[in-house]
């Protein structure tokens, strides 16, 4: 008698992340049944499982007793006609304890509120006791849009795994990785800016985009691979108090760590020059918190401390000089403190 799952009407519900039992002793193999992978095994049982939200899963199958290669394959569809490939794997069994053993796992991402066909089978000998069990894969913290990392400053940086990242519906770069870390950084003054993203051993998918929703986003630049090492790297025009997001993948079938880096391109002195009142006054980029000394000079070997402080974190120290017109000559040189 075959096993009550063995046609793909009649599939067990799986409902949660504990094990399931069952056997393909006396399962039939339907007219109309996918390839499975292009294994084409014989003797097929079947579950389905709706995906409560989108997460990452690891389905993991054994058997028992059969000499056979196990096969699992996950489909999305509800019918033979509109079955669609999501992921599958084979495994040739071991012969331990007095029987055959074969154990396989594999990961895929699941879509909130999709359907999922599930199948177990065996090349050749179709006969196996089968177990079989859904793992939900904890996603990284900035996974999502919506939990994406704040970075502040005129200089930020962040490092964090894409392992076990997803994708959300209309994500820009969707379908050419593997799962998308997302970050989110304040421009603090107007300018040309700098992301870069570094791999642990691939070179990074880098997005930049303005918008405060996944499916508001617009592009500003794509990340281009550098020729050294494992860094991706992508330029654009900041606006002083716009928001930027920023999204970094790895390529299909890879994953590891990502570090981003946001900066404000430094620029020369940004001069105002000199006011009715005749003050001279200039600007100048330099990293936030670190301690700087403005000096001025007429000869360039006698210096005097004209400002001290903190750089603030906008990253740019601006000073006017109200005696400027009343000297002849004026040199002007700031100085980072250790």
């Amino acid at each position: 008698m075959p096993p009550v799952n063995d046609n793909f009407a009649n599939r067990l519900p799986l409902t949660d992340t504990n094990e399931v039992s069952g056997h393909n002793f006396g399962a039939t193999t339907e007219a109309s049944e996918p390839d499975f992978g292009g294994t084409f095994p014989s003797g097929s049982v079947w579950w389905k499982w709706t995906a409560p939200a989108a997460v990452k899963v690891r389905l993991i199958a054994q058997s028992r007793g059969s000499s056979g290669s196990l096969v699992a394959a996950v489909y999305t569809g509800t019918t033979f006609a509109n079955l669609a490939p999501v992921a599958s794997k084979s495994q040739s069994p071991v012969f331990t304890n007095g029987q055959y053993v074969a154990t396989l796992e594999f990961s895929f991402t699941a879509v909130a509120g999709v359907d999922y066909a599930i199948a177990l089978a065996h090349q050749f000998n179709p006969g196996g006791f089968l177990t079989l069990q859904l793992v939900p894969l904890a996603a990284p913290i900035n996974d999502a849009f919506a939990n994406r990392i704040i970075l502040v400053g005129a200089s930020a940086a962040d490092a964090g795994s894409n392992e076990n990242a997803t994708y959300e519906t209309g994500e820009p770069l969707s379908g050419f990785g593997s799962g998308s870390l997302w970050w989110s950084w304040t421009a603090p003054r107007t300018g040309q800016a700098v992301a870069a993203a570094s791999g642990a051993n691939f070179a990074p998918l880098l997005g930049v985009y303005t918008g405060s929703t996944v499916s508001s986003l617009t592009s500003l630049a794509l990340g281009l691979p550098l020729s050294t090492n494992y860094d991706t790297r992508a330029e654009f025009e900041a606006s002083a108090g716009v928001q930027y997001q920023f999204s970094a993948d790895s390529f299909a079938g890879m994953s590891g760590l990502i570090q981003l880096n946001v900066a404000m391109a430094a620029p020369s002195f940004l001069f105002t020059g000199f006011s009715p009142n005749g003050s001279f006054g200039f600007s100048v980029a330099a990293p936030a918190g670190a301690r700087y000394e403005i000096q001025g000079s007429n000869d360039l070997i006698a210096w005097t401390t004209l400002d001290a402080g903190i750089v603030p974190p906008n990253g740019i120290v601006s000073f006017t000089d109200a005696n400027a017109s009343r000297r002849a000559l004026q040199f002007y040189r700031v100085l980072l403190l250790p």
